[in-house]
């Protein structure tokens, strides 16, 4: 039992601490690893095996760190591992195993978390387990850990690919595919965009013809203090010139059903804009199941992936995307350049959001959105609508009830 008999949560601790009880720190958990040894070495028996010093754990260790140059990181595991990307890296195309199940990661688990950071704190975490180490975990440390048994779930041999290529050369892998996957995600959503009965239309025109350059799109995406004043075409050019401030964390109300936002209750019809579940149904049902008799194709992601049901981090994604497509902002850039969205902010504060919801407000959005996304679907070999006389089987089951002759097989 934990010597912190004031955490309701004995595997948890303050972020940053030490693992383990206090006055322990002889005793927290190594962490080893084998070194990757280069192409003309691997025949060599003689791969020493090198051993983490112990430290804290990689949440505790990596601040201010992205994605970006990570075979030079110098932090935990440190270089010196000589964790090699193994062979020269090949493109995330569909027949990549790990690009699937990355992409999917991104789209329904978390789209913008540091991937190295994940894997370390898995591998971590693993060898804590087998060396019979019982850290307490930060809440941080426990999404993480959430985080990379989900990614380890979605790559096929996730292990076996984590031996080949290190943890640099597969956290590159997953962020390449990652961003791979979110660019096509983009396009889609801007796309679908063009289509609605805008005036003026923003069919065929250039991504700076919408945001606050365009008034209905103004009316949906500004915040809601300037509802009144958005009107003013001088007010909609501060905006165009980033002269006025876009807070993330301030919801418009194209993410509310119908646009509306109730001052009242501001959690009545959110994340229920129209916009954003069909973004939704375009990322995982396929544009199929747009169509005025929906149906999916085998192939779409939610099938692949075998999901039926929606996930927080999954409306987080579409509503992130939807907001992009109807910004002037020419990329999407989760970070934001200086001045601009900060979408990243924007997905963190909607699922920390969410996440701190009681259990009944997000049953309640999870069921309305599973019905929404698959609730009103024909897979695609039943498409063509049934002939009039047609009683489905189950129905006949229901009707006819239990007969003398049930068990008869002659």
């Amino acid at each position: 039992m934990s010597q912190h008999s004031n955490n309701p949560n004995p595997r948890r601790r303050a972020a940053g601490t030490q693992p383990g009880p206090a006055g322990s720190a002889s005793k927290r958990p190594r962490l080893t690893a084998t070194s990757t040894p280069s192409p003309a070495a691997r025949n060599s028996a003689s791969t020493p095996t090198q051993v983490l010093p112990r430290s804290s754990s990689p949440a505790a260790t990596q601040d201010n760190l992205d994605d970006t140059n990570l075979e030079q990181r110098t932090v935990f595991p440190p270089p010196t591992l000589a964790l090699s990307t193994g062979p020269a890296r090949t493109s995330c195309t569909k027949r990549n195993p790990i690009n699937r199940g990355a992409r999917h990661f991104g789209r329904v688990v978390n789209a913008f978390v540091r991937i190295s950071l994940v894997i370390q704190t898995g591998v971590w975490l693993k060898n804590c387990e087998e060396n019979g180490d019982d850290p307490e975990l930060s809440v941080e440390e426990e999404q993480l850990h959430n985080d990379f048994l989900a990614l380890e779930r979605l790559i096929p041999d996730f292990w076996g690919a984590h031996t080949y290529y290190g943890v640099p050369g597969l956290s590159a892998k997953i962020v390449e595919a990652l961003t791979n996957g979110r660019g096509k995600d983009a396009k889609k959503a801007k796309d679908i965009i063009e289509r609605d009965p805008w005036t003026p239309s923003l069919a065929n025109q250039p991504k700076s013809a919408r945001g606050f350059a365009h008034l209905e799109v103004a009316k949906i995406i500004c915040p809601p203090y300037d509802a009144d004043s958005i009107l003013t075409a001088s007010v909609r050019q501060e905006y165009v010139n980033r002269l006025r401030p876009m807070d993330a964390e301030i919801y418009p109300p194209f993410l509310y059903f119908a646009d509306k936002i109730y001052e009242g209750n501001v959690w009545r019809g959110l994340l229920k804009g129209f916009r954003v579940v069909r973004m939704g149904k375009l990322v995982l049902t396929g544009p199929r199941s747009l169509l005025p008799v929906p149906h999916i194709s085998p192939k779409c992601n939610a099938l692949v992936n075998n999901m039926t049901e929606m996930m927080l981090p999954a409306i987080c994604y579409a509503a992130t995307m939807t907001y992009w497509s109807l910004t002037g902002d020419p990329e999407f850039t989760p970070a934001g350049n200086p001045g601009s969205f900060q979408y990243k902010r924007f997905y963190d504060s909607l699922l920390v959001m969410l996440r701190r919801q009681s259990d009944r407000r997000q049953r309640s959005l999870l069921t309305w959105w599973t019905t929404q996304i698959f609730g009103d679907i024909q897979f695609h070999a039943a498409h063509a609508a049934l002939p009039a006389n047609a009683v489905r089987t189950t129905a006949l089951i229901d009707q006819q009830g239990e007969q003398d002759d049930d068990d008869l097989l002659a």
